[in-house]
């Protein structure tokens, strides 16, 4: 039973056992009726042939039996008996093939009655007649005629037909095992070829597919599915080994200065001078590093704690203005001016900490890839169901080619001037994660010579309402 197939079987021969089973208790009921009514009127016939042949002789009644069923009455060997009774139910004749007996007698069923007793030790069909009294006569002239008859014929047919029956039902069962099985073979054919596809699959060979052209309809959902979860198993592998490739090669730049900046400072005695710029080299390197591995951590930690985002309902203008607060120093330092256009009121379900973030990047992005005195706009409006929020610079822009990658990790589009302001290429994907997990979309527009405009689109919150 531990296999599908057995229990597909067990399971189509058990209700089918169970549907035979009432079948053949209903056509063995019915055949039992049809018998027995027949029975039943042959032995009425009897007693209203016998009634008819009744006659006074003195104190006495005797039966005058007619010759086509005379015989049956001589011997006890025949089965057939009948007792003439007066109605007050004491004999008054009998068949030869009584003998001495007597036939059952129940008083509050005489008026008529058909039932089955047992006599002899042999079941025995009886029927009672009672005849009208003639004209003039008192009801207590009446007389009741039992007529009986063994049931072993009756009884043989029955059981002949119960074994045809429980033999039939066998082979029936029996059959249908066999056809359940090789239909289940056929059934589950699909499923095993699923399942060695799925048998086949390793980190070696993530492109496994399962052709779902020949699955039955009902199958090829399940396939489909597998189908999809390998293509996104496979990229989210291909993404993890690029990440790993792309993170070795970022750390290895840092460190490998570390390593040779520290080999060199003693190969031999210097100044402190000299010292002093090297510990400041090392130091500068150190943080850039430190910088990239917090961004490494937090990628990590948005892919797999999504569930620890603190939601609230936050007025997305405000996050932008505090945002736009703590980058003010380095907005100075590099002589960025930023202007900040919002209205309150617009309200979103969201963790401060993590939609903060997204503006201190965005705003980072924008005043480090700036021109000199130049401006950076933000902006949030409502736009539908959605909330918008724009970040927008007046640098050198992004190339069209460069356009669509942007968002990927450690991609730079100007590696040397990247590494000069300290960026690792991870900016942008944390905040795109970040806004993925919100529910919203961000996508990036820029021509080059005129800037760049990074477009936020939060859902709404709903009055009332928190996201589920």
């Amino acid at each position: 039973m531990a296999s599908l197939r057995a229990k597909l079987i067990t399971y189509h021969v058990a209700l089918l056992l169970a549907l035979l089973s009432v079948l053949g208790l209903l056509l063995y009921s019915r055949l039992s009726r049809i018998v027995y009514s027949a029975v039943d009127s042959r032995l009425l016939a009897r007693a209203g042939a016998l009634a008819a042949g009744s006659v006074d002789s003195g104190d006495a009644r005797q039966v005058d039996v007619p010759d086509a069923f005379r015989w049956e009455y001589r011997t006890t060997q025949s089965g057939s008996f009948f007792e003439l009774r007066d109605s007050a139910g004491r004999p008054m004749a009998k068949s030869a093939s009584l003998g001495g007996l007597d036939l059952p007698w129940h008083p509050e069923a005489a008026p008529a009655y058909y039932q089955t007793v047992s006599f002899q030790g042999e079941p025995v069909r009886v029927v009672a007649y009672r005849t009208r009294p003639d004209e003039g006569e008192s009801p207590r002239d009446a007389l009741v005629i039992q007529c009986a008859t063994r049931l072993r014929s009756e009884r043989e047919l029955l059981r002949r037909f119960a074994g045809t029956l429980a033999a039939t039902t066998l082979v029936i069962l029996v059959a249908s095992a066999l056809g359940g099985g090789a239909i289940a073979q056929a059934v589950l054919k699909p499923i095993r070829a699923i399942s060695a596809s799925i048998g086949r699959v390793s980190e070696a060979s993530l492109n496994e597919r399962i052709e779902v052209a020949p699955i039955p309809p009902e199958l090829k959902g399940i396939a489909a599915s597998f189908n999809r979860t390998m293509a996104r198993l496979e990229g989210a592998f291909r993404r993890q080994k690029e990440f790993t490739a792309d993170a070795s090669h970022e750390l290895r730049t840092p460190l490998s200065v570390i390593i040779s900046q520290g080999e060199v400072a003693l190969r031999k005695a210097r100044d402190p001078e000299e010292y002093a710029a090297t510990l400041g080299s090392i130091l500068q390197t150190a943080r850039l590093m430190s910088g990239m591995i917090e961004k490494l951590l937090a990628l990590a930690r948005l892919g797999t704690d999504a569930g620890a985002l603190q939601r609230e309902c936050l007025d997305l203008g405000e996050v932008a203005q505090g945002a736009v607060e703590l980058v003010a120093p380095l907005a100075r330092r590099r002589d960025v001016s930023i202007a900040v256009a919002s209205h309150a009121g617009f309200a979103v379900w969201g963790d401060r900490a993590a939609l903060v973030e997204v503006f201190m990047n965005l705003l980072d992005n924008a005043i480090k890839y700036n021109r000199p005195s130049g401006a950076v706009s933000v902006r949030v409006e409502r736009d539908g169901d959605h909330v918008l929020a724009t970040v927008s610079d007046a640098g050198p822009g992004i190339p069209e080619k460069d356009l669509g990658n942007v968002l990927e990790r450690f991609y730079r589009v100007d590696k040397s001037r990247s590494r000069e302001l300290g960026g690792a290429g991870l900016g942008l994907s944390i905040c795109s994660e970040i806004v993925k997990l919100h529910g919203g979309t961000l996508c990036i527009e820029s021509q080059v010579g005129a800037g760049t405009t990074v477009l936020v689109r939060l859902p709404a919150a709903q009055q009332h309402a928190a996201p589920s």
